[in-house]
């Protein structure tokens, strides 16, 4: 039943129940037959008008719950079978990627510092113009290490300067001058150094009569600590 046929059934349906405003004396000469046609008539509408309405509710009641339905799987998200797969140019990009706070680290890294060794340091001072040979030599006699450019006699040498070490230690103390800090003493073929590194070791510098006196003394105070933290 369409929508013109239901506004028809419910048109004639009001007509029928409406109250009979005609005169009472229309109404008595009404056959009894006619009556009976017309309750007839009415019941067959009401039925027709009943069944109209259940078949308008099933309907209206259907396309509720498809609308009902059809929102439900708009909201739903489809699952997707496909894996995300990032390409390899994306990859190898995020992975090149450095923050800031990375390359601020990197520049401000500190460079690891050379260990520099004992026979390193000493060798500093043979490379000088007119040093012929150093040494460490503890006040008893005894050398700790030494680099040279000539032949050495190390056991003459650590006796004489450990002698040497103890007397030039003993004058400063008798003319009330303290400890020993550097000795220069000029011979013919040319001077040798003795600068106490700590207490009980020595730093014997031997040159020739062409080097310079100021520039050893420079390095001495140069690689005191070096010596030291090898030592």
């Amino acid at each position: 039943m369409d929508e013109h046929d239901f506004a028809e059934l419910i048109s004639v349906f009001l007509k029928g129940t409406e109250p009979d405003e005609a005169p009472e004396s229309k109404a008595n000469n009404e056959t009894g037959a006619a009556e009976t046609k017309q309750a007839s008539n009415k019941a067959e509408i009401r039925k027709n008008i009943i069944e109209a309405l259940a078949e308008k509710i099933k309907g209206s009641q259907s396309a509720e719950d498809a609308d009902i339905a059809s929102q439900s799987n708009d909201l739903e998200e489809p699952e997707s079978t496909e894996e995300f797969t990032v390409s390899e140019p994306a990859q190898s990009i995020s992975e090149t990627l450095v923050t800031k706070e990375e390359v601020d680290k990197l520049l401000n890294k500190d460079e690891p510092e050379e260990i520099v060794t004992l026979q390193q340091i000493l060798h500093r001072f043979t490379d000088l113009d007119g040093v012929i040979a150093v040494l460490l030599v503890t006040r008893d006699g005894f050398t700790v290490d030494f680099a040279s450019n000539i032949e050495l006699d190390l056991d003459m040498i650590s006796a004489v300067v450990a002698t040497g070490f103890g007397s030039l230690d003993k004058i400063g103390y008798e003319l009330n001058q303290g400890a020993l800090q550097t000795a220069m003493l000029e011979f013919e073929n040319g001077p040798v150094i003795i600068a106490p590194i700590v207490p009980d070791i020595a730093l014997v510098v031997v040159a020739s009569q062409w080097t310079t006196l100021g520039r050893i003394r420079w390095e001495i105070k140069k690689h005191r600590d070096e010596l030291i933290a090898s030592l």
